[in-house]
């Protein structure tokens, strides 16, 4: 997986692991067993690098910018992922 980030929800206690390499975003339960995987090329963030979880459950992915400036995007809470 070669994780870049990983956070943990204050809510349900699951760790979101990103992958740079693989543009990916994993959910894994507090049992550390997979509850999701996520493909994050459509989302434009070129190289995810970081990711934290605010207290209402909304998720920050930082992405560095290979060409250009890097992105800080916010997704809303969506139950099951934090």
């Amino acid at each position: 997986l070669r994780p870049s980030g990983l956070a943990v929800s204050p809510r349900t206690g699951n760790m979101i692991v990103i992958s740079s390499k693989h543009q990916k975003l994993i959910t894994l339960d507090a049992k550390g067993e997979v509850a999701g995987s996520y493909n994050l090329r459509p989302a434009n963030l070129e190289q995810p690098e970081g990711v934290a979880i605010l207290p209402g459950g909304d998720l920050l992915i930082a992405s560095e910018g290979k060409a250009g400036s890097g992105v800080l995007a916010r997704y809303r809470y969506v139950r099951g992922l934090s």
